[in-house]
């Protein structure tokens, strides 16, 4: 079918969708505060220990309390102490720590760890290092829920597949969800019985963000052995892995992957800082 036949095709379907969806699609974007639709907190961990962190906007204050009650800080590719018995994860940018999708993202991190460290046998400090890339994925993909092109994508996907088939000539999955996967983690869809569907979810998409990232972390450093990049080091090693989230593999192998010079990747690179995480090896008092 020619590229003319197939635009008119698309159309004629994407004006039936919209007259017949305008007043969703409209209510998406004219929305100011997206909450999530199901809370999975005491359905996936129901004896977890550790609460969501309420956060109330003094920082430093909170800092020195969780201090004085024992907990340190992990820092960016400090190697932590083992025997971790528990972990607070606090939003440092208070506009962020008041969106409610940003909030319960961040809660998923600090309920889910002990489980999804066990399914994908991570090291704590691995974890950790996990944890702060998907704060910069939820920020930059769908700037954590409040994005018209998210809420477009998720009400009216006939229309992002037919699209798809204009510009290409062929259909591929659709990304779905806060953090936009295409496909949702072999383990995570079994452990947790997630569907792509359920992705819109803040405490999901979290899970199912930090599964598609170890999952790809065998890769990398496959990939690390492989060619060895002159680009990765230490410092920027974890970052890399926006690489192979996004499908820009392709850099890794031709060598010329700059995780700080690259517009996209470097935005999730920066909010890392925004996300602390304190942990105690002692028990909880």
């Amino acid at each position: 079918m020619s590229p003319s036949v197939r635009f008119f095709f698309f159309f004629v379907v994407v004006s039936s969708l919209l007259l017949g969806r305008t007043s969703l699609a409209a209510q998406a974007f004219c929305s100011e505060v997206f909450t999530s639709h199901l809370s999975y907190h005491y359905f996936f961990n129901p004896t977890s220990e550790s609460l969501p962190y309420q956060y109330s906007g003094r920082v430093e204050a909170e800092v020195t309390r969780l201090e004085a009650l024992g907990y340190k800080e992990a820092l960016r590719n400090d190697v932590v102490d083992g025997g971790v018995r528990d972990a607070l994860f606090i939003i440092r940018d208070f506009e962020v720590a008041r969106n409610p999708v940003a909030f319960e993202f961040v809660t998923a991190l600090q309920l889910e760890r002990v489980a999804l460290k066990k399914i994908y046998n991570l090291s704590d400090n691995t974890y950790f290092e996990l944890s702060r890339l998907t704060l910069g994925i939820l920020e930059v993909e769908t700037f954590f829920g409040r994005s018209p092109k998210y809420h477009l994508k998720e009400n009216l996907p006939e229309v992002v597949s037919l699209l798809k088939w204009v510009l290409r000539g062929k259909q591929t999955p659709n990304s779905r969800g806060l953090t936009q996967i295409k496909i949702v983690p072999e383990a995570i869809a079994r452990y947790y019985g997630v569907k792509k569907e359920d992705l819109a979810d803040p405490y999901v998409a979290a899970i199912a963000t930090m599964g598609y990232l170890a999952e790809a972390l065998p890769w990398l450093r496959n990939l690390q052995r492989k060619y060895n990049p002159d680009s990765m080091n230490p410092e920027n090693f974890y970052d890399h892995l926006i690489y192979i989230y996004s499908g820009r593999v392709i850099q890794i192998l031709q060598n010329t992957s700059t995780p700080e010079r690259n517009i996209y990747i470097s935005r999730m690179v920066r909010r890392k800082s925004s996300l602390g995480i304190f942990y105690t090896t002692e028990p909880v008092r």
